[in-house]
């Protein structure tokens, strides 16, 4: 893991994909400092790091669109998956690769509260926990999109598809809210939610005891509940798409409160897309 590790941070600054993204990364963090923190003469840097969700959901495919669509389009995918090395090294030193630029880009900005003490007072808690708390959803972002390249060979729709789950991430607390809250309106929505899931899931692996696992894990609970208590499923539309909400999650970080089950839920789901991840190579693998 560690060769492939080097081999992909290297890639990225030999290039000009890594140069780009800090570049962007930076200039962009540097100018809504520049407006809400100097001009505003406001020294709080957390509030900077809210749009600039928004901003990463732009260039965050920039870093993951390659990590394994470019070795399937050049066919080295055949020599990794042939070289001995495990597939969840593979995977874990290409998502590593990316972590670290992305770890970069934070560690300049850890720079800022300090700048922004010089003239006014900045509490370093809420300052640093709201760029922990970036680095999480950035880091759950990095994952998604490396499910997304591990299963084309197309950088560019890779990076499209990417961008249509983050923006569906950003969208999904304000949709939750059109639904109706009784429990028939929530039982019809989960249900066409989770065979699309299911769909998605066996048309991406190919694995048919993945798809009937995560079919009862998903429909299973859902028709036990109704037939037992349907009252539970009240309002709980709502409450689905706000999961969902993975930038929004980040907001009691800057409001000063350190939630400790952000932080499980952010590590939770980096988890599930890197084990995503691992078993769409090995199907190809196996293939």
């Amino acid at each position: 893991m560690k060769a492939i590790y080097k081999k992909e941070l290297r890639g990225y600054f030999q290039g000009i994909i890594g140069w780009l993204f800090l570049f962007f990364f930076l200039l962009l963090t540097g100018i809504y400092v520049y407006v809400d923190n100097i001009l505003g003469g406001y020294p709080y840097f957390e509030v900077v790091l809210d749009p600039m969700a928004m901003i990463f959901a732009f260039i965050v495919p920039m870093i993951t669109m390659r990590l394994m669509a470019e070795e399937k389009k050049q066919k080295t995918d055949q020599l990794l998956l042939t070289s001995g090395v495990p597939v969840e090294k593979i995977i874990g030193g290409k998502l590593l690769a990316a972590l670290t630029l992305f770890g970069i880009a934070l560690a300049a900005c850890c720079l800022i509260p300090l700048v922004l003490s010089m003239y006014g007072n900045v509490n370093y808690a809420t300052a640093y926990s709201s760029i922990l708390a970036f680095f999480l959803m950035g880091s759950t972002y990095i994952a998604i999109g490396t499910f997304v390249s591990c299963t084309t060979e197309h950088q560019i729709l890779a990076a499209i598809i990417t961008y249509g789950a983050i923006f569906f991430t950003m969208l999904a607390p304000g949709i939750g809210g059109v639904f109706e809250t009784d429990s028939k309106t929530a039982y019809v929505v989960f249900a066409i939610l989770g065979i699309v899931l299911i769909s998605v899931i066996y048309m991406l692996m190919k694995n048919t005891l993945i798809t009937v696992i995560f079919a009862v894990i998903t429909e299973g609970p859902l028709i036990c509940v109704k037939l037992i208590k349907p009252s539970l499923l009240e309002g709980r539309v709502a409450d689905l798409f706000s999961a969902f909400g993975i930038s929004s999650k980040q907001s009691d970080f800057i409001n000063g409160v350190f939630n400790l089950s952000t932080v499980i839920y952010y590590l939770s789901i980096a988890a599930l897309f890197y084990f995503l991840s691992v078993q769409a190579v090995k199907k190809r693998r196996w293939n």
